[in-house]
């Protein structure tokens, strides 16, 4: 989530190690405008990728002990996004076993 500028000092930024439901949230500066964001939350893959109301309220009301509650968070929310990233999975150990599988999941490990 990107804010209108004034929210940070430009040289700011804030680390909350844990969230409410113990996930990390960031704010650093963006050009000058201050950007929010959180770590990875569970969700079902989709073409269609945006946050939902309920996470915008929910990391609004997260940074709001930390910069304060007088800021009009919503009114000078300029834009949010969102974004999918693919977790790899380890292989089932009977596929692991079978050579082709094993040189598979080397290559797939280095490229990582």
């Amino acid at each position: 989530m990107i804010f209108k500028k004034g929210l940070l000092k430009e040289n700011q930024g804030i680390i909350i190690p844990e969230t409410t439901d113990g996930r990390l949230l960031f704010v650093i500066n963006y050009m000058g405008y201050p950007m929010v964001g959180t770590t990875d939350e569970f969700c079902e893959a989709t073409h269609e990728c945006e946050p939902s109301q309920k996470e915008i309220d929910f990391i609004i009301e997260e940074i709001k002990p930390f910069l304060g509650k007088d800021y009009d968070y919503k009114a000078n929310l300029l834009s949010a996004w969102a974004g999918l990233r693919p977790l790899v999975k380890s292989l089932p150990s009977d596929i692991v076993e079978d050579q082709s599988a094993g040189r598979w999941r080397d290559s797939v490990t280095s490229f990582l």
